[in-house]
């Protein structure tokens, strides 16, 4: 399940991974998911977010973003201009609430145009930014779910599924 939010200055993508819990025990290392195709904006560039349960033997999640063909490619500035930022939302009822932030990445300073420029005919474009997250912290339980009565809920995941968030700085 996917939300779009847009406003003058920002860009944002709402992409909820249901049953991440089953990820998280049973899928193998380096086994990942991809979003659906989403377009950044009214004729914007077309991207898709990817996780990775078990990015690593240790169990660290990694999420990442990156571009693939679409229909308004010809039209649009390459190399890709806009700063990103990654986040796992935070599903605590009480308190603060934590959200876990990757940097905000400018792919003008990063990587090699095979990430950022226009994509090929046919294939997505590797990803070259991300967000690493210790299983851990994944499955680490806030003040105000330990109180609950499930407490199959944990901060960042909620009935079995984690909410990415992906704010394009325009």
């Amino acid at each position: 399940m996917a939300y779009l939010a847009c406003s003058t200055n920002a860009f944002t993508y709402y992409w909820q991974v249901r049953n991440f819990n089953v990820m998280l025990s049973s899928w193998q290392t380096g086994r990942w998911i991809r979003s659906s195709t989403f377009y950044a904006g009214r004729s914007g560039y077309a991207m898709y977010l990817k996780i990775t349960p078990k990015y690593f033997p240790d169990g660290t999640v990694f999420v990442a973003v990156g571009l693939t063909r679409g229909r308004y490619d010809s039209v649009l500035t390459w190399p890709f201009p806009y700063k990103i930022r990654l986040e796992v939302l935070d599903h605590s009822l009480r308190g603060p609430r934590e959200d876990r932030r990757s940097r905000i990445w400018d792919p003008t300073t990063l990587c090699t145009q095979d990430f950022w420029g226009r994509p090929a005919e046919v294939a997505d474009n590797p990803e070259c930014v991300g967000l690493s997250i210790p299983r851990r912290i994944i499955l680490s339980k806030s003040l105000s779910i330990l109180s609950q009565r499930y407490s199959g809920n944990t901060r960042y995941m909620w009935n079995g599924s984690v909410l990415i968030k992906l704010i394009i700085y325009l």
